[in-house]
């Protein structure tokens, strides 16, 4: 329980990558069969994937934040199936709170990396958010960041509060992880057209590929100067800015 709330704390306070490490000692997603003792108490459980999988989100592992949220969100189905009166009214109510916040997670993180997230992510949030997927596919960055503001945590600032001042800072620390988040958004929305092409190109032959490159390679209008006075080619700087923001 200590490794929970001090996971959770650091995630409220921005600090993902300590609040990760907190968890070190558990099996994350747990196996399923009973053996961490997080697995006893359903809102600790439900608690414990929904902030890690913030955690992965915000640290760009869309690929793990897809897959702890979609454990929670299958987690959440069956605690709340029909006929399986397993948690009390309270407790449903959170649990049912936390799991569709994970379903609005989940839809960005499949947006942002379509081939890295998997096909039950897909199938989850079609289900319930097909109109919201369809609009984050897109690209519609207001909707990534009212999708994002409702589906967060409420983060906190670390440091004292200076009442003298008058100021009220208590939204600032919440709005500074928003803002944070949006940026690296607005940077992948627009690798959107070179994934289509890599998409592309890994489904036909390189033999009946267009000699000198039809494609975005081709395309760039001028080339990047790099170390050393090298030149560059556009399509080699995207493909690097898309390595780093998937790696």
């Amino acid at each position: 329980f200590s490794l929970t709330e001090l996971s959770r704390l650091r995630c409220l306070v921005g600090d993902h990558v300590g609040a990760l490490e907190a968890l070190a000692p558990l099996t994350l997603p747990p196996r399923g069969d009973g053996s961490e003792l997080v697995e006893q108490c359903a809102l600790c459980h439900a608690n414990t994937l929904y902030h890690a999988g913030v955690c992965y989100l915000m640290l760009r592992r869309f690929e793990d934040a897809s897959s702890v949220l979609c454990d929670l969100v299958a987690l959440v189905a069956r605690l709340l199936k029909p006929g399986t009166a397993v948690l009390r009214q309270s407790t449903a109510s959170q649990v049912h709170k936390l799991s569709e916040k994970a379903l609005s997670l989940l839809a960005i993180a499949v947006a942002l990396v379509p081939g890295k997230a998997a096909g039950r992510a897909r199938q989850m949030v079609a289900e319930r958010h097909a109109d919201r997927l369809r609009r984050l596919e897109q690209g519609d960055v207001g909707c990534f960041e009212d999708v994002f503001e409702m589906a967060c945590p409420k983060f906190v600032t670390a440091g004292a509060v200076d009442y003298s001042t008058g100021v009220n800072v208590g939204q600032d620390a919440f709005r500074a992880q928003v803002q944070t988040f949006m940026d690296d958004v607005k940077q992948h929305l627009g690798f959107g057209a070179l994934r289509a092409y890599m998409r592309l190109y890994t489904s036909i032959d390189l033999s009946t590929a267009p000699p000198g490159g039809a494609g975005p390679a081709a395309a760039g209008a001028s080339a990047a100067a790099g170390p050393g006075g090298a030149v560059v080619p556009p399509m080699a700087t995207q493909l690097l800015a898309f390595k780093h923001k998937l790696t």
